[in-house]
């Protein structure tokens, strides 16, 4: 039923920090310690693995599009440098967004129904909002002085507003 507890995963979990359900109630799971994205039916039984650490280093935010690729927001920086991994709908390694976007730790992601990517990154008292079109292509950023952090964005549809939660000091 709609907003009942169905129950708790606990295997092939390691430090969960990023969390996404997607259309087909699919759990993904960012695992931190392990580099690596696990998925879980809509019942709880897991799925499979995506990624590893040639590919993911410290996955915070997730997100998919409407045509079924992961994006993974990758917090650290070695060895895989600050920026976005893509998985395809089968789940392969599909590349990276945001290398040269001059991202710092990203954290949080949402994507628009245009499926225009939106990376929330910084650090330093300095927070930052790229978007990013379908193909990968940096459009613009916007940079937040004075704030450490974000730790969440969303995108209302059909509005064109960004929402950004504010983090405290680390």
């Amino acid at each position: 039923p709609a907003g009942a507890f169905v129950g708790a995963i606990s295997n092939n979990v390691n430090r969960p920090f990023g969390v996404l359900v997607d259309a087909a109630d699919n759990l993904y799971v960012g695992n931190w310690f392990t580099n690596k994205i696990s998925k879980f039916d809509s019942s709880g039984t897991f799925q499979t693995t995506l990624g590893d650490s040639n590919n993911i280093d410290g996955p915070m935010g997730l997100a998919k599009d409407s045509g079924g690729n992961l994006f993974v927001a990758n917090l650290n920086n070695f060895p895989i440098g600050s920026n976005v991994t893509k998985f395809d709908p089968a789940g392969l390694f599909a590349g990276y967004v945001g290398e040269s976007a001059n991202l710092t730790n990203p954290s949080a992601l949402a994507i628009d129904s245009a499926g225009n990517l939106y990376v929330s990154s910084g650090i330093s008292n300095i927070a930052r909002i790229s978007k990013f079109d379908s193909l990968g292509a940096l459009q613009f950023s916007w940079t937040i002085p004075s704030v450490p952090n974000t730790m969440a964005i969303a995108i209302p549809e059909p509005s064109t507003a960004v929402l950004v939660l504010l983090g405290a000091g680390a």
